[in-house]
């Protein structure tokens, strides 16, 4: 094989691996803000079951602080 020839099979390949390069980052890129869009339509959601969570668990909480101010008075 000439040089010609190799030099261009070289850039023929360098091309080939170039294009598979671009092509695996942009579906590496779509899936991540897939994922990404994915999580973060779920955080409203994740998060109003949290609130309401920790409010039903300390709904006594101000009752509670009430005493301990009593407490605190009468000592």
């Amino acid at each position: 094989m000439n040089t010609g020839a190799k030099q261009y099979q070289y850039e023929l390949t360098k091309q080939y691996q170039r294009e598979n390069e671009r092509k695996a980052n942009q579906h590496r890129l779509a899936y991540e803000s897939h994922r990404s869009e994915k999580y973060v339509s779920a955080l409203p959601n994740l998060l109003e079951r949290l609130m309401n969570s920790l409010a039903s668990q300390n709904s006594h909480a101000p009752a509670e602080r009430r005493q301990l101010r009593l407490r605190r008075r009468t000592t």
